[in-house]
């Protein structure tokens, strides 16, 4: 989602969420990130500039998130909720 209401909505019914946020610091986790201990956030794995969302259009830092831990993050909450 654009927005980051549909992970609070999900973190308030208790479910585990995963979120996504750019480098951007008015993007930040911190600042936007769902309020519970059943969340995952990924955030690119690079160095940002301070860059803003005017200068940063695109957000290509986005394309550094490594899909396959993303993956291994989502087997590991359904496997969670299977044996528990």
């Amino acid at each position: 989602a654009n927005s980051t209401g549909p992970i609070h909505i999900a973190a308030a019914l208790g479910k585990y969420v995963i979120g996504f946020y750019p480098k951007i610091p008015a993007c930040s986790p911190k600042r936007w990130g769902p309020y519970t201990n059943k969340k995952i956030i990924f955030t690119p794995a690079i160095e940002c500039n301070n860059c803003t969302r005017k200068q940063c259009e695109k957000l290509n830092c986005m394309n550094t998130i490594d899909i396959n831990q993303v993956f291994d993050s989502i087997k590991k909450i359904l496997q969670h909720k299977i044996a528990g």
